[in-house]
């Protein structure tokens, strides 16, 4: 890619696979004890019926595709649209706009994001598999080049 937006998508992708990793590792080293009858969860609202994470890729792709053929209103209208069916099957989104992409699209390991970063950077926590040599490796990596280096290096 070589743009500007690189340090910062590495960076915060890099500290989202790692916080979500160290989080798994407190839960797993320190469970909570609930009282009998409890199980921490907030009360019991209708489970969602659809896949977000796949629901808000398509999305993303499809308003990148509009946008690029200079379509703005087709792309609000499907954001809105969107926004209106997961309301509907059990995600409550106030709004879908290109700032809420933006907003997370820097996390390019989330579904909100078309940046091909985020499964480049999974790849290489699947083949460490541990939070601190993942967190070595990341630290050197500076753009996608260094990112594919990586994985070549760990054979991947």
């Amino acid at each position: 890619m070589g743009q500007r937006g690189d340090a910062e998508t590495l960076n915060e992708t890099t500290a989202s696979i790692a916080g979500r990793e160290i989080a798994n590792l407190v839960r797993l080293n320190h469970p909570i004890v609930l009282a009998e009858g409890a199980d921490g969860r907030a009360p019991a609202r209708p489970a969602p019926t659809v896949d977000f994470g796949a629901e808000m890729r398509a999305l993303r792709l499809t308003v990148d595709d509009l946008l690029k053929q200079g379509n703005v209103t087709g792309a609000e209208r499907a954001m809105e649209e969107k926004r209106v069916y997961l309301n509907a099957n059990g995600f409550s989104i106030r709004k879908i706009n290109q700032a809420y992409f933006a907003f997370y699209g820097t996390y390019a390991d989330s579904p909100q994001s078309s940046n091909p970063v985020g499964p480049k950077i999974e790849k290489v926590w699947e083949l460490t598999r541990d939070v601190g040599l993942f967190l070595r490796i990341m630290r050197d990596v500076r753009d996608v080049e260094g990112l594919d280096e990586a994985i070549a290096d760990l054979g991947g």
